[in-house]
């Protein structure tokens, strides 16, 4: 399945471009010049202005699971797709301005898991058994954390979040080493756990009188809590680009619904007739 990314002019919504990506691709870079769409069978650079390609590696005949960090994708090489079982043996490290590309492979056969994350250095893997973390230039298994799997990280802090029961457990990314818990089901809520910026977790709670909050993980406590929010509520992307909480930006953004429709007969849930956004400062 495909799908198609399109880029629109923010000052009037004018469509400029549309790429076609993979299912579980998309653009993975933007600026107001440069597109990096994840395709089928292709990771490519599009000029906006033209449409025309800056850059394009191929990437094989099944779509692949990737992750960015900072100015380099990394993408797995796998016989089997995006959510097969094929063990993973080698990675494609690809700079996403220029397009170059080189391989890393593990110490060893595969790497161990599937590829969940990867930031400040670190590639992380993870299976039923533990989280696993790899240099993303030599391969090398830098640590592993059993009995967990990847949460979220703090661009800010340059720190690292794994979800453990229904702890949430603060690590370095290089080292492994754990520098904090947050301990009960709401704050380590993988549901309600929406990102970590600065120190503080970003949540919110689910149900007609849920409220957003945030907690900061040193100080051990709730920071703020927002008014109750009209149902459904949600944040707004999670998609990485942008997002709902910019890690260099003060606002919250969530979208509500300030009117709830008629239910249809054998709809699942009532369709929200007037939706809106409504922004928190954390």
């Amino acid at each position: 399945a495909v799908r198609d990314e399109v880029v629109l002019r923010a000052a009037t919504g004018q469509v400029m471009r549309v790429y076609s990506a993979a299912q579980f691709g998309g653009a993975v870079a933007a600026s107001g010049a440069r597109t990096v769409i994840v395709g089928q069978h292709a990771v490519t650079s599009y000029a906006n202005r033209t449409g025309k390609v800056i850059w394009s590696r191929q990437t094989g005949q099944v779509p692949q699971a990737w992750q960015v960090d900072g100015n380099h994708l990394y993408m797995s090489v796998a016989a089997g797709a995006y959510q097969g079982a094929a063990p993973v043996t080698a990675l494609r490290r690809i700079d996403l301005n220029t397009g170059a590309e080189r391989i890393v492979r593990p110490h060893g056969r595969s790497f161990t898991g599937s590829l969940d994350l990867a930031f400040s250095g670190a590639v992380l893997f993870a299976d039923a058994t533990a989280v696993r973390a790899y240099s993303e230039t030599t391969g090398r298994l830098l640590w592993r954390y059993r009995g967990a799997l990847p949460d979220a990280i703090d661009a800010a802090t340059g720190r690292l979040y794994l979800i453990s029961g229904n702890t949430l457990v603060e690590v370095d990314p290089a080292t492994g080493q754990t520098l904090a818990h947050v301990a009960g089901a709401a704050a380590a809520s993988s549901s309600g756990l929406y990102a970590v910026r600065d120190g503080d977790v970003l949540g919110i709670d689910h149900g007609a009188l849920g409220k957003a909050w945030g907690y900061n993980v040193a100080a051990q406590q709730v920071l703020w809590t927002s008014r109750p929010l009209p149902w459904p509520h949600f944040f707004v992307d999670l998609s990485g680009i942008g997002g709902s909480a910019p890690p260099d930006q003060d606002a919250v953004l969530l979208a509500i619904c300030a009117h709830v429709g008629v239910q249809a007969p054998g709809a699942p849930a009532p369709r929200c007739s007037r939706p809106e956004l409504a922004v928190l400062n954390r």
